[in-house]
């Protein structure tokens, strides 16, 4: 039986010094601006492709995980929108380019591991037997 292929990451990296957009971000909206944007980096870290749906219930669940309102989740939103700090690629669907290439560089390294493991076995299970 193989083993499931992992989906995202178990944890993530976050800089010691954050950029000036994650400071004005934090500087406009205090605690809950960066309480906000550390719960959106799990929620996108978790993922495959690093893409957030803040859709419907699940956009109320991210802002009650984050203690703040719906509507001061919108405000943040925008702010880190202008900010450059995330992306909307569809309605309400969310990301960055930092969680992309970080995700990208993750899976091609699980992808380039798995493929050795299985050059490995190959390799083990086919060399030929003495007779």
């Amino acid at each position: 039986m193989s083993r499931p292929i992992k989906t995202g990451l178990d944890y993530f990296p976050m800089n010691v010094n954050f950029n000036d957009s994650f400071k004005a971000l934090e500087e406009l909206h205090g605690n809950d601006g960066f309480t906000w944007m550390v719960k959106f980096w799990q929620a996108a870290y978790k993922t495959q492709d690093g893409k957030v749906d803040l859709s419907g219930i699940r956009g109320v669940l991210m802002a009650k995980q984050a203690r703040i309102t719906p509507e001061k989740q919108r405000e943040i939103i925008k702010d880190a929108k202008s900010l450059d700090l995330i992306e909307e690629y569809l309605p309400d669907f969310y990301t960055s380019d930092g969680i992309q290439k970080t995700l990208a560089k993750v899976n091609t390294e699980r992808e380039n591991g798995r493929i050795r493991q299985k050059k490995s076995y190959s390799a083990n299970n086919n060399s030929s037997s003495p007779n």
